[in-house]
């Protein structure tokens, strides 16, 4: 089952999504709070997330090539294993973040938040 060029924008339109392992290429979140969220082995290529709340969330081995990430709360998050060639991450804190064997090549880090000190910086990779 493929789900595709939809914008998420409640918390219940999330809940009934796929199973573990399904495609939600080119989904578009906006501001929901899917803190403790599991999104593990799902296709999420493409997909926006923006100013969504993901901590603690986990996206172990789940593909986000070409994903985009704004101004999102991604602490304590689990990306271990995930894909995230050409991700873009912009304005987000990953405080915390888990990001053991994490794959992928020109991934952007644009303004890249470190909520402990309040301080930003621009990393690009």
């Amino acid at each position: 089952m493929s789900v595709s060029a939809h914008r998420v924008t409640s918390e219940q339109e999330f809940r009934d999504r796929p199973a573990s392992g399904e495609s939600w290429t080119t989904l578009e979140f906006v501001e929901l709070d899917l803190a403790g969220t599991s999104l593990a082995e799902v296709d999420l290529s493409a997909c926006v997330f923006h100013r969504c709340r993901l901590e603690g969330a986990s996206f172990r081995g789940a593909r986000l090539g070409g994903a985009t990430f704004r101004g999102c709360s991604m602490r304590r998050c689990d990306l271990s294993g995930a894909v995230l060639t050409g991700a873009t991450i912009e304005g987000c804190d990953w405080t915390e973040a888990v990001a053991d064997d994490v794959a992928g090549e020109g991934i952007d880090f644009l303004t890249w938040l470190d909520a402990g000190d309040g301080s930003t910086e621009e990393v690009t990779e």
